[in-house]
């Protein structure tokens, strides 16, 4: 189950309060209570994050399009299970400049 969540963390990885708008962000909140989540793509607080969340893949692209966030799987074709692997940011302004001409 992929969430996609058009919201942001209230806490860091450690549990600590980091947001000044209680009840607006509920990513870590949500990723502590629900079960079976395998990766969670988030937004609205325009953070930079790629990174793992109670071992969910977790990623927040920052804003105005400058990153688009990637998070691979590997699944097992014997048993479907999920192996999550990497959650990372991709710098659009890295992207092939002929691309942007196009």
């Amino acid at each position: 189950m992929v969430v996609v969540y058009h919201g942001g963390f209230e806490r860091d990885h450690t549990g600590n309060w980091n947001d000044i708008n209680p009840g607006e962000n509920r990513g870590y909140d949500i990723l502590q209570h629900i079960d079976g989540i395998d990766a969670f793509i988030s937004g609205h607080q325009h953070r930079k994050i790629a990174s793992r969340l109670f071992n969910v893949p977790i990623i927040q692209p920052g804003s105005r399009g400058e990153f688009v966030g990637k998070i691979s799987f590997n699944v097992s074709n014997k048993d479907h299970q999920i192996n999550r692997t990497n959650s990372e940011l991709i710098s659009v302004s890295d992207s092939d400049p002929d691309e942007k001409n196009r």
